[in-house]
């Protein structure tokens, strides 16, 4: 089962190793990885990684400050993860 990664359920996962997703521009193709959250902290890019395989999940970003739900790319990407 997958979720909207957060701020918020980010927070929860540091230590935890995910699969991760995102849509992308359909030129472009989705982006998606495997990473070790190890940190989550205040800034516009929240996600501290080791990444695994794929892309860097640390690009996830808020869209809009006090945003909780994170994007990847562009705004409204939503990412999406699950637990390995």
């Amino acid at each position: 089962m997958t979720t909207l990664l957060s701020i918020s359920e980010a927070k929860n996962l540091i230590g935890k190793q995910v699969r991760w997703s995102s849509p992308g521009y359909h030129m472009n193709g989705n982006y998606s990885g495997v990473a070790v959250i190890t940190s989550v902290v205040e800034s516009r890019n929240p996600i501290r990684c080791e990444v695994v395989s794929g892309d860097e999940l640390f690009f996830a970003f808020v869209e809009f400050p006090g945003d909780d739900i994170l994007c990847y790319s562009d705004g409204g990407r939503y990412i999406t993860y699950e637990i390995l």
